[in-house]
């Protein structure tokens, strides 16, 4: 899901509808904000609720903020503390590598009967 310019209060229902809409396929997903502007609380809201949602049923979710073209957003979750509790990633290949570590660890916990 790719996330461009600015997100606040106004654009948060559509957000959190097709956020939520994804979460239900039970595949993995990823925010990319890489090319957001602006995050206000409601948006962070609906993402700490997606990642909740997520975890519940052990499934990936990923936000992209890389370090270099989205500073004013990873700034935004280092300020508010979300940076520590939401799983933020810095490139694609960040990306590939956590969900590679997700299904091995997922397959390593499996029980052969």
């Amino acid at each position: 899901m790719r996330l461009v310019g600015e997100r606040d209060v106004l654009r948060a229902p559509e957000l959190r509808e097709r956020l939520l809409a994804l979460l239900e396929s039970g595949q993995p997903v990823v925010v990319d904000l890489s090319e957001a502007t602006f995050l206000d609380s409601a948006s962070l809201g609906v993402f700490v609720k997606a990642f909740k949602q997520a975890d519940t049923h052990q499934q990936p979710l990923l936000f992209l903020v890389p370090r270099e073209r989205s500073s004013n957003i990873r700034r935004v979750f280092d300020i508010t503390g979300l940076g520590r509790v939401l799983p933020l990633v810095s490139s694609w290949q960040e990306v590939e590598q956590s969900l590679a570590e997700e299904c091995a660890s997922t397959n390593s916990g499996s029980v052969n009967s």
